[in-house]
């Protein structure tokens, strides 16, 4: 018997049996892949069928993303560099996170509430930031102008990212002759990358997500999710910050409304400025 024939042969059977498996683990593979998106389809079909008006664009952001969660060390930065600060009068609250400040030459934009503002208004302000009227103001991006408050919104980027909390912000207020006469900013400081990297849900996937819990009703509007992150523990020497989808909502009524979905998780969060008006109510 030639035992080199038979080893032969079973080498080569055994080499042929490993790429059938392989060919079929794919396989199975593409049509899970298939299969989610088809179901997810499905969905903004059943979203349109009752009457809420999501992007077209949503219908291809199927990608699953890769991000690390970030740490922020406790820090006193704000409280230690107001003194850098010039033409204004400004007070860091007691815990030295909130400093307040009012200036002394208003910043003249070309827009007022009323009219509306522009894209010179918004890149000039940004402009401002790299000024001495700010500290740290080169690590925040422009957000959005919010209309009932008069405030135009800046937030701390990290890796392009926007820290989307209220915890590392430059609100600035102004007035109806279209001057920013006032600002308060928090700061998270430098951050750094933790662990490895979390993948997290699809923008599409977290939309679907607020339609079966039925938080998305009949008659609203849906913006594009927006990528972001929040602070989800805050300890006495650290704070960490883990990924969240924002999806804002405009209902019937022209209001607007951000939902936020935990992007590794899922989980639908809780609304932020609700929290933060339960905190200040306690406070006060």
């Amino acid at each position: 018997m030639n035992f080199e024939k038979v080893e032969r042969i079973f080498i080569i059977a055994f080499v042929l049996l490993n790429i059938f498996l392989f060919v079929s683990y794919v396989n199975r593979q593409n049509l899970q892949h298939i299969s989610q998106d088809s179901n997810q389809v499905d969905i903004l079909k059943e979203m349109e069928s009752a009457g809420i008006e999501a992007p077209k664009k949503l219908a291809t952001e199927t990608e699953q993303q890769k991000l690390f969660s970030m740490q922020a060390n406790a820090n006193e930065l704000l409280k230690n560099k107001q003194e850098e600060l010039r033409n204004q009068a400004g007070n860091i609250s007691e815990e030295g996170s909130l400093y307040r400040s009012l200036l002394s030459d208003p910043i003249i934009l070309q827009g007022t509430p009323e009219k509306g503002f522009t894209k010179e208004d918004t890149k000039k302000l940004s402009e401002m930031l790299m000024t001495s009227l700010f500290l740290f103001g080169e690590e925040y991006m422009y957000s959005h102008y919010d209309e009932v408050l008069k405030q135009f919104v800046f937030y701390q980027k990290v890796d392009n990212i926007p820290v989307a909390d209220g915890t590392s912000q430059i609100v600035m207020n102004v007035n109806d002759k279209g001057q920013v006469f006032s600002y308060e900013q928090t700061y998270a400081g430098p951050m750094s990358k933790q662990g490895k990297p979390l993948t997290i849900i699809s923008a599409l996937r977290a939309v679907e997500i607020l339609f079966i819990n039925n938080q998305l009703p009949s008659g609203s509007k849906l913006s594009m999710p927006e990528l972001a992150y929040r602070r989800s523990l805050h300890l006495e020497d650290l704070s960490m910050y883990t990924p969240v989808w924002i999806v804002t909502l405009t209902n019937e009524a022209g209001e607007k409304n951000n939902l936020r979905v935990d992007a590794v998780s899922g989980t639908i969060l809780r609304d932020e400025t609700a929290t933060k008006a339960e905190e200040n109510e306690t406070e006060e």
